[in-house]
């Protein structure tokens, strides 16, 4: 990678640990609905479809890669959360038509799991595996929310 891809990274992942240190407050504090809700209108915002700055430079799979990196700093790999949610202001700053879903273990068996992923037209983005293999959506949100509207 060139010096300057370096500090493009830098800069962006810079960005997405102050927004993951912003979730990891909020999500102590607010209701998630009114959290996801500001988040999405914040998003889709002129000046949210500019951020992170120099994020325009970069892929969406590497900006996803960089938002795990990010949200590692406080949850290690269990924050999935943090992730999809920073993954979902990626998506909705680019073209505004993601959603965030939150599931629970399909498997009744297996101790009680949850997990937090992206969608984009019923696609999920930037996973390793297929999480509806494995979890049922519970809830889903998405850029509806900008406007006030509720799941």
């Amino acid at each position: 990678m060139r010096p300057a891809g370096r500090v493009v990274q830098g800069l962006v992942v810079a960005q997405l640990w102050c927004a993951a240190t912003y979730l990891e407050l909020a999500l102590r504090r607010q209701p998630f609905p009114d959290l996801a809700a500001r988040w999405s209108a914040a998003a889709t915002s002129r000046v949210g479809r500019g951020l992170p700055l120099a994020a325009s430079l970069l892929e969406t799979d590497r900006l996803y890669r960089l938002a795990a990196l990010a949200s590692r700093w406080w949850r290690q790999d269990r924050g999935c959360l943090s992730r999809a949610l920073l993954a979902w202001w990626i998506e909705l700053a680019r073209d505004g038509e993601a959603a965030i879903v939150i599931g629970v273990r399909r498997d009744a068996r297996a101790p009680f799991a949850a997990h937090a992923w992206v969608e984009v037209g019923g696609q999920v983005r930037g996973e390793a595996l297929d999480p509806t293999v494995c979890f049922r959506e519970l809830v889903r949100y998405g850029p509806s929310l900008a406007s006030g509207a509720r799941p």
